[in-house]
């Protein structure tokens, strides 16, 4: 067997069928006769391999029998694609000839030409017909014959001279490789070595010392040694010559080289290469003239790799004349400096090389083979020329396959060395290498010769041939700028899969994002984008990065924030949205992109930029381009980052005092164009700067950096921010960057890299301009026209005290290393926190840190400041912490002494973490607002407290979105304390987030939904003019329909995460229905609540009048029943209620899903290339991809409960391969992959349990248990039918089980929230005072995420009860919450009362 390896490798042609096709690259023929026994059927002649030339069968039979030939390669035909057959019905059977009146015909075929007789016959002799295919046949072939009578066929073939590369003996044949293993002492066969091979090489890789041996068996050999033959290279202790051979015996077991038999051998000897034992080489140079065997003894025991390649010796008149080039792509790729640039689908031509490097290691070589007897070429004739191209300034879009104003541009000759080498008598290689700052990019590479004529020296003759050369930034290589350490490299350049974080500053995670960053048609949508530079650009790191954040917005994404249809529509310059299945001009809302290669495929579809994008997205895109190109490359993520239109590095808000209430209005159409975004996403590349002498060790030491950091000028090396987000305009474009992120730290500004912008995003000052209206206030702020500066002074961090409202809070990338399972889940487990990074400190100093002054005296914007304020007083910089006891100057009078502390702030429900849950009569799609205040004085006060909320986007935007204004007025005592409670209801906001249960209102899409609603609450003590100002931000979240939890949990539609909702607070709704007031409608379950139609069944109005709207159950794919209630649900008639269910199918309501779900799984069986499904159902392949589908992709956890019989009828799936999924629990559900159980609050005795395992870590005396993926189980509703949304189940047998009856959960519910005001619900929860400490007290590479993760958690509060009922209250959550436990619920967090402080303003 070991010994056909070999063979088998280097003669890999076989025998197929009637046909014998030899073994080697010689042309042959042959005969052969084929039975035709039954009138009337087909049958198969034989196969026809790839890689044949020159070919023609002829079949002669004394009956009508008809030729028919086929393409067995074609995925649509598992019978295979008619080329040649007769056929009236259209389809696979149907060939491309033999269709027309039965003469002779030709088509072109992937690349083929093919011929065909026609089933007339030669000379019109039916029964005597004949195929010939010109060239190379390209695919695999099968012949056929049709029997239109019974009989007997002769059939005589031939073929020609394999006419590659590699038989025409001009490219090596190989590499070729297998492995195999050999015991200590023991000599194993590798091979035998045929005669007529050329230059043979062969390499034996091992990690133990195992050494090579080679025997000739030539028969004289045999005749003098025996049947093994003499021994050429083998070591043996004695004299015997046929043992001992001529190599591998000297003392050192270094390399040595002799000649036998008119062939010189070379041996890397027994030590191995370098000293590397099991690492050896046997080069043979002339042509085997010879049976060689070659053996392998294992000094050690080991497994090993053979490698080898050869050159054929074809006959002289196979030979070319003409000279010929070969671009030797496969070995270029191979090489050091290419090797990790291995892109997938890269055309056989394409030369993809890295700059950088001695010309003694050059980036590419190509070969020159001069033809047969060429005895006139020399080095000197031969040489090569780069060329590029160059867009006009005006093109935009995709540069291939339309017209577009293109200029030719050489490659810089400074930037390119070649040499020419002459290595035999008609072959020569040319070397090339590029500088370690060359210019990057696609271009085109020719080579061209030039010799005389021979007979006629004045005369010449020039022969060209040209390829695709993309040029890429070289990393591995120290003296290119983009040289990083070896761990960035895996991360930033390798790394094919990422993070992106989106969220709020307390509220965020991390989403997932496939870069595919390798594949070739990703890599040229990367060098287009370089089009519009010129060559001598292209090499300039500072340049390509800022031209790369200008191309990706003006060509290859559209943006789009706010308002208007994602999905539908034309924007101005953009195409009209087609969502059709067939349609290529597709618009997709950018929380639903996913990864860059559907993203790029769609750009080269529609050739212009794609709808729609956003910073995110723009991010992500960047990342994949950067690290196509070779530059290290990150997306970063700033919480809290400032937008600062005017460039003075702070953020200027606009107020309007009420004059009746005094209660702050954000002005909607402020003098600047300021703003904060709850976050947003640049990109960080890594480079140096001390290439272009931009930087110096004296300016280094000038902008304040130490000597060390100096050194070089290096004090702008490293990661540089770049933004492809259009924001601001920059020299005239939307571009952004490099901007050093030393230099951002330092508060230094870099002439054109955008510096200023940045310190503003991540460290704006904050400005509050305030305007009394008309009706008073003027005690307050004084008489005046215009804006008067709050406190005259500006704020470093937020003005209100609030952590998570600083200016550049938590900037965030993905650390180095995997990404973990619970990182990958997709439901309410999902956390991120141990992949953040949290890379703050590399910006700035800890705050307050303040940005400095801002380059330009011109952006020192000022507006209407009292007169006498100090030059510089706007800019002072605030000392820490003593923003909270800021007092203004007053005019005309004393300061009178504060008697309100404003103490505890609290917007509910939960934390202010916690979104609100944007679903009609949703416990927590109401907000509570509550700010606590104590009068420490000796008379009453009359406190005035007023909220405005409005609705923006996640960039801080839409302040013209009011949701509501109110105003309460608080008298608090002496010596007493007191509240301001004001509330805002779904029904305020919902015009801003509709759904399609909003039936009255067009429902938006995701991206069109508010991103947050903010509360700006302000309260003002007239007496003492103090004021209390604070801003408040919750995020909004549309559940997903189906993703209910165990936990209680909601998982957001788009990218806006996942939050644990208390499930007392969701059961207490789900049971007590009451109907939602002042609604009505004309049927059941149409998305408003109506009263009259409610039913027993507890699916209240077809659930309209359900606090959750039966989501959790619809989502779960119930049905209603004809009488409105939710009725069970059958394998044939599932349903799906509205369109925002996105799992598999995703039907319209009163559609089967079925039918979808059938077509969606035929569909990923088609499309898998590993599966044999379509040619053997019982195949392991099969199996496996159906185990896949089935058993481990959510999608699909209930096809084979809900539509096996579907499913059985229209795919694969049969008795034979139903895939046993992994353990099913009692209920029949799947257990989720990975899942944990935490037993304190803090989590810290979680218990994780990983491959669908069940446990049981709370000792449950029902036994063990699980987390399951709900909608898997084999129940009606797919879930458990367990306490708390079924999202549990136990995995043993019958046991006594602890679990509480529906009517149980209710008293309990009842007694602890209700009590004798069970009619009307009066529960909140407001934040735990717990706060993370600074960035900068966390390391950089260990920051620790858990802070975050447990100081914010909701607890109950009654705050309507009063003080001792609301005490109650928390005493009655510790005991419901220890029942919660017991029964599988949420782990749950800490009992703690506390609230946001706010700053208080005097």
């Amino acid at each position: 067997m070991l010994q056909l390896a070999l063979l088998f490798l280097l003669l890999p042609s076989p025998t197929h069928a009637g046909f014998d096709w030899g073994a080697s690259c010689s042309g042959g023929n042959g005969t052969f006769s084929q039975d035709l026994p039954t009138a009337g059927e087909t049958s198969v002649i034989g196969q026809i391999p790839t890689g044949k030339w020159s070919l023609t069968i002829k079949l002669s039979s004394l009956k009508d029998v008809d030729v028919q030939l086929f393409d067995m390669s074609d995925s649509d035909c598992p019978l295979g694609k008619a080329l040649i057959a007769y056929s009236e019905t259209p389809g696979c059977s149907r060939g491309l000839l033999g269709n027309n009146d039965g003469s002779a015909e030709t088509v072109t075929y992937k690349g083929m030409s093919i011929s065909y007789s026609g089933y007339y016959g030669v000379s019109g002799i039916p029964g005597k017909e004949f195929i010939k295919i010109s060239g190379e046949v390209l695919t695999p072939l099968e012949m056929r014959a049709f029997a239109f009578e019974a009989g007997t066929a002769a059939v005589a073939y031939e073929w020609g001279y394999t006419q590659t590369s590699c038989c025409l003996g001009i490219l090596p044949c190989g590499p070729f490789s297998f492995a195999t293993m050999v015991e200590k002492d023991k000599t194993v066969e590798i091979g035998e070595i045929i005669v007529g091979k050329k230059d043979l090489r062969i390499t034996l890789e091992a990690q133990s010392d195992v050494d090579i041996q080679l025997y000739d068996k030539a028969a004289a050999a045999v005749v003098t040694c025996g049947p093994d033959g003499k021994a050429i290279i083998g070591y043996f202790d004695g004299e015997d010559a046929c043992k001992k051979g001529l190599l591998g015996n000297n003392d050192d077991g270094g390399e040595e080289s002799a000649t036998y038999s008119g062939l010189d051998f070379s041996y890397s000897g027994y030590s191995g290469v370098g000293g590397n034992l099991g690492n050896e080489y046997i080069q043979i140079e002339g042509v085997t003239n010879s049976v060689l065997n070659m053996k392998a003894l294992g000094f050690a025991a080991g497994s090993f790799t053979v490698n080898y390649e050869f050159y054929e010796s074809p006959p002289l008149g196979e030979v070319p004349t003409s000279p010929s080039i070969h671009w030797l792509s496969h070995k270029n790729n191979r090489r050091s400096r290419n090797a990790r640039c291995q892109f997938t689908s890269t055309p056989s031509d394409t030369l993809i090389v890295r700059r950088g490097g001695p010309p003694a290691d050059p980036a590419f070589e190509v070969l020159i083979f001069a033809g047969a007897n060429n005895t006139t070429l020399e080095p000197s004739m031969i040489s090569a020329t780069i060329t590029g191209k160059v867009a006009a300034e005006e093109f935009s879009g995709d540069p291939r396959g339309k017209e577009v104003d293109f200029t030719v541009e050489q490659y810089p000759e400074t930037m390119f060395t070649q040499v020419v080498a002459k290595t035999s008598s008609n072959r020569f290689f040319l070397s090339g290498s590029f500088a370690a700052n060359a210019p990057i990019g696609e271009y085109e590479l020719c080579v061209s010769l030039v010799e005389p004529v021979i007979d006629h020296p004045d005369k010449q003759t020039r022969s060209k041939s040209c390829t695709v050369l993309i040029v890429l930034v070289n990393p591995y290589h120290a003296s290119d700028l983009a040289h990083t350490s070896s761990s960035n490299l895996k991360e930033y350049v390798e790394g094919e899969s990422g993070l992106v974080w989106q969220g709020l500053s307390d509220n965020n995670n991390g989403f997932g994002w496939d870069y595919d960053q390798f594949k070739y048609e990703n890599l040229q949508v990367a060098t287009d984008r370089l089009f519009r530079l010129h060559v001598a650009d292209r090499g300039d790191l500072v340049t390509v990065s800022r031209h790369l954040t200008y191309s990706i917005g003006e060509d290859v994404c559209y943006g789009k924030w706010g308002g208007g249809s994602y999905t539908s529509g034309r924007p101005s310059g953009g195409y009209t949205c087609n969502n059709s299945p067939s349609s290529s001009n597709k618009c997709v809302t950018p929380d639903d992109w996913r990864d860059t290669t559907a993203l790029f495929a769609l750009h080269v579809a529609v050739k212009k930029q794609v709808q729609y994008c956003q910073c995110f997205v723009y991010a992500a895109l960047l990342t994949s381009i950067g690290r196509s190109l070779g530059i290290p490359t990150r997306p970063v993520t700033t919480f809290q980052s400032a937008h600062d239109a005017d460039g003075n590095r702070a953020i200027e808000k606009f107020f309007k005092v009420d004059g009746e209430t005094g209660g702050f209005n954000p002005v909607e159409d402020p003098p600047t164009g300021d703003s904060v975004w709850s976050f947003h996403v640049w990109n960080e590349m890594y480079f140096g700067r001390t290439g272009g002498g931009e930087f110096t060790q004296e300016r280094c030491r000038e902008l304040g950096f130490s000597v060390r950091d100096s050194k070089n000028g290096k004090c702008a090396d490293g990661w540089q921010a770049v933004d492809a987000t259009p924001q601001e305009l920059s020299d005239g474009k939307y571009q952004m960057g490099p901007a050093s992120i030393k230099l951002v730290r330092k508060n230094v500004d870099d002439e054109g890299s955008d510096n200023e912008f940045v310190i503003s995003e991540v460290n704006s000052n904050l400005h509050l301009w305030v305007k009394v209206e008309e009706g008073g206030g003027e005690e307050a702020y004084g008489e005046g026209v215009g804006y008067r500066l709050h406190l005259e002074k500006g704020f470093e961090s937020d003005a209100w005290g609030d952590e998570y409202n600083t200016i550049g809070l938590q900037i965030s990338t993905k650390k180095k290393g995997p990404i973990s399972d619970e990182c990958k889940a997709t439901d309410d487990t999902k956390d991120c926190s141990k992949e953040l990074d949290d890379v703050t400190k590399y910006y700035k100093a800890k705050e307050n840190s303040g940005p400095g002054l801002p380059t330009k005296l011109s952006h020192r914007l000022k507006y209407d400041l009292p007169e006498g304020t100090p030059p510089d007083e706007y800019y002072n910089p605030v000392s820490g912490g003593s923003h909270r006891n800021l007092r203004r100057q007053r005019r005309a009078q004393e300061d009178i002494a504060p008697t309100i502390t404003f103490g505890n702030l609290g917007v509910a429900p939960g934390s202010s973490s916690t979104p609100l849950i944007n679903e009609p009569g949703h416990y927590y799609s109401s907000a509570h607002v509550r700010v606590n205040m104590t009068n420490t004085g000796t008379v009453s006060e009359t406190v005035l407290c007023s909220i405005k909320v409005v609705a923006l986007d996640y960039a801080g935007r839409n302040y013209s979105n009011v949701v509501h204004e109110e105003s309460v007025t608080e008298v608090v005592g002496a010596g007493e304390k007191g509240a301001c409670t004001m509330s805002v209801k779904r029904e305020q906001y919902r015009e801003f987030t509709a759904t399609y249960l909003d039936t009255d209102l067009e429902a938006l899409e995701i991206n069109e939904v508010a991103y947050q609603l903010k509360f700006i609450t302000t309260a003002i003590v007239p007496r003492t003019s103090q004021i209390y100002l604070n801003e408040q931000s919750k995020l909004i979240c549309t559940p997903k329909i189906a993703y209910s939890t165990r936990s209680g949990g909601v998982v957001c539609e788009g990218t806006r995460g996942s939050t644990a909702i208390s499930q007392a607070s969701a059961l207490a709704h789900l049971l007590t229905c009451v109907p939602q007031s002042g609604t009505s409608a004309a049927g059941y379950n149409d998305g408003v609540c109506t009263p009259s139609l409610n039913v027993e069944e507890e699916c209240y109005d077809g659930g309209d009048c359900c606090g959750e709207s039966c989501w959790a159950r619809n989502g779960n794919m119930y049905e209603l029943g004809g009488g409105g209630g939710c009725s069970l649900r059958t394998s044939a008639g599932m349903r799906m209620r509205g369109s925002s269910y996105t799992g598999a199918g995703a039907p319209s309501f009163g559609e089967s899903i079925c039918p979808s779900l059938v077509s969606n799984v035929t569909s990923l069986i088609a499309s898998d290339l590993s599966s044999s499904c379509l040619d053997d159902v019982d195949s392991a392949s099969c199996k496996a991809l159906l185990s896949n589908v089935f058993c481990k992709d959510e999608n699909y956890n209930r096809a084979l409960v809900d539509c096996e019989e579907e499913l059985r009828a229209e795919t694969p799936l049969g008795t034979n391969n139903r895939p046993r999924c992994s353990r099913r629990t009692e209920a029949g559900c799947r257990c989720k992959k990975t899942w944990s159980f935490g037993m304190d609050d803090d989590d810290v005795d979680e218990v994780t349990f990983e491959d669908w395992s069940c446990g049981n870590p709370d000792g449950d005396e029902g036994g063990e248990w699980c987390d399951i993926v709900v909608g898997s189980c084999s129940t009606d509703d797919g879930k458990s039918g367990l306490a708390f949304g079924g999202g549990w189940d136990y995995c043993g047998s019958e046991t006594t089980k602890i679990a509480f009856t529906a009517e149980e959960e209710m008293e309990l519910f009842e007694e602890l929230y209700l009590g004798e005001e069970s009619g009307n619900l009066k529960v909140m929860s407001v934040a735990v005072e717990d706060r993370p400490h600074d960035h900068d007290d966390h390391d950089h590479d260990d920051h620790d995420q858990d802070d975050h993760e447990n100081s914010r958690t909701p607890v109950p509060f009654g705050y309507l009860l009063g003080g001792l009922v609301g005490f109650a209250v928390v005493l009655f959550g510790a005991f419901w919450f220890c029942k919660i436990i017991k029964t599988k619920g949420s782990g749950g967090g800490k009992n703690l009362l506390s609230a946001e402080a706010g700053i208080e303003l005097k």
